[in-house]
């Protein structure tokens, strides 16, 4: 009975090595489990060694022994030779791809961008343990094209303060990494990580200056009513909010990728809105919100001088009596359609709301150039939604359509704009009728903050890739189901080794015999 124990407890130890080597790669993700069983293993391969201290000095002695381990010699070679093919393999790696448009392939824009960097790059999969796979799947594919590229991993599951830490708003996001700066990328795609790494190879810091000293948002304040968590959101995606008092300067700086004007509730002296207008001559972008004010309207002359360059943001309630938060009356509308052929709203598919929003529009314009809008969000179509011009009704809580004096239904709530210059070159513009649906007391509202990030992102879009040139494809991608990956993997793991080893066994024995 001893002696069962002691073959039995050496096959087990040498089993479980053997199995811990083939399935390491399955594991080494998760740090503690790996090493854990590797642990445990190597103590039962020093119990199995120990129980059988006398036979392994027999067979030390032995003249057989001495036959065996020159094959066991000869067959670890082979292994490291092996293992350096697998380590040039990986290294260099190369694959061919035999899919419908080259489905596992990235595009030769991506290739010609991982080319043009000199340092290495690093993608680290932000997700749980059930999203992980094809993120890393994704950072193969750029590892293909580029081997010094560094994949890691980290479990949200394990380290949810992460989550916090990146602002992060989604279950799954890449952290991409280049030349100590990184942006955290939340769609994930290609083309959205190939453009990461277009902004951060370029060097330059993308600066957003927020104006300040008339009530805007304060996007350094952290209770409710402060805006930190769009900051941190902007902040993860490479972006820098920088505040600037315009009644302190005399322009708008020239390192400014794009000038915000967020929510503010005072009005604009005459000598900055002097700057804002040369700002927006000289082509700025400009992303703008304001709300609709009750009462006197203080920022009046900001909207004219907006309408001068064809875009309109009315003093007006955006009333929606069909879809709207409950208890609002209409004030307060939901949107859940969004404009699908635009790229900052495309992939939108959750809902954002409006607490109390003005609408936009474009009006003719009193400069040369032409304007192209685009609506981003609608409310409901008339006569469920209209927009309300007469204030008093608003302020007293009871509001009705009036032929005549308010604006039909649909009514846009967010909307970009595009100046064609006669000077050549485009101006972007991004208008809001409401700043507060990015307040931390919103942080939840996670498609609130994704509709403005993805339409500054939209704004700043020169230098950066809009599409790919990929075919058209008629066959969908190849989904396995778990039963199949469980049966490639059993294959791969356990078939195919036993498969070879009997081979081996019996060549040997072949040999033996003659």
């Amino acid at each position: 009975m001893k002696s069962v124990f002691k073959i039995f407890l050496a096959v087990v130890s040498l089993m479980g090595a053997v199995l811990l080597a083939l399935l390491w790669g399955q594991i080494s993700h998760d740090r503690t489990l790996a090493w854990s069983l590797a642990a445990f293993d190597g103590l039962l391969l020093i119990l199995a060694a120990a129980t059988n201290l006398q036979a392994l000095k027999d067979a030390w002695r032995a003249w057989r022994f001495y036959q065996i381990g020159a094959r066991a010699s000869n067959l670890l070679l082979t292994f490291c030779i092996l293992g350096l093919v697998n380590y040039l393999a990986f290294k260099h790696p190369w694959q061919l791809d035999f899919s419908p448009g080259k489905l596992n392939t990235l595009s030769d824009q991506t290739a010609r961008v991982l080319k043009s960097l000199e340092s290495p790059v690093k993608l680290t999969a932000v997700s749980v343990a059930s999203e992980r796979a094809p993120l890393l799947a994704l950072a193969e594919l750029y590892r293909m094209q580029k081997s010094d590229v560094e994949i890691d991993h980290i479990d949200l599951e394990k380290r949810p303060d992460l989550a916090q830490s990146y602002h992060l708003t989604t279950p799954a996001a890449m952290l991409v990494s280049y030349g100590g700066r990184e942006q955290l990328v939340t769609e994930i795609s290609e083309l959205q990580i190939t453009n990461a790494l277009i902004v951060l190879s370029s060097g330059k810091a993308t600066k957003l200056y927020a104006t300040t000293g008339h009530g805007e948002l304060d996007f350094a304040r952290t209770d409710k009513e402060g805006a930190s968590t769009m900051a941190g959101i902007l902040k993860a995606q490479a972006f820098e909010v920088i505040p600037l008092a315009l009644a302190q300067t005399s322009e708008i700086p020239a390192d400014a990728s794009a000038l915000m004007i967020w929510g503010p509730r005072k009005g604009f002296l005459a000598q900055e809105l002097d700057i804002l207008r040369s700002f927006i001559n000289k082509g700025g972008t400009l992303v703008v919100a304001l709300d609709p004010q009750v009462g006197e309207d203080h920022i009046a002359p900001l909207r004219s001088l907006l309408a001068e360059y064809g875009v309109g943001i009315s003093n007006g309630l955006v009333v929606d009596s069909i879809s709207h938060v409950s208890g609002s009356s209409g004030s307060i509308p939901i949107v859940k359609k969004f404009n699908k052929t635009h790229q900052a709203t495309k992939d939108i598919q959750g809902q954002v709301f409006f607490p109390f929003a003005s609408s936009i529009t474009s009006v003719p314009t009193k400069h040369n150039g032409v304007v192209s809008f685009h609506s981003l969000a609608d409310s409901s179509t008339y006569p469920a939604s209209w927009m309300e011009t007469d204030m008093a009704q608003v302020k007293s809580g009871k509001v009705t359509f009036e032929a005549g004096k308010d604006a039909k239904g649909p009514q846009s709530m967010a909307g970009t704009f595009e100046r064609y210059l006669d000077k050549g070159g485009q101006q972007r513009i991004v208008a809001f009728g409401n700043s507060t649906l990015v307040l931390n007391a919103y942080a939840n509202m996670t498609d609130n903050f994704t509709l403005v990030t993805n339409s500054i992102s939209w704004s700043l879009g020169q230098g950066r890739l809009i599409s790919f040139d990929l075919p058209a494809l008629a066959d969908p991608s190849i989904a396995l189901s778990a039963m199949q990956m469980n049966a490639a993997l059993a294959f791969s793991v356990f078939l195919a080794p036993l498969v070879f080893l009997a081979l081996a066994l019996a060549v040997y024995r072949h040999r033996l015999k003659g």
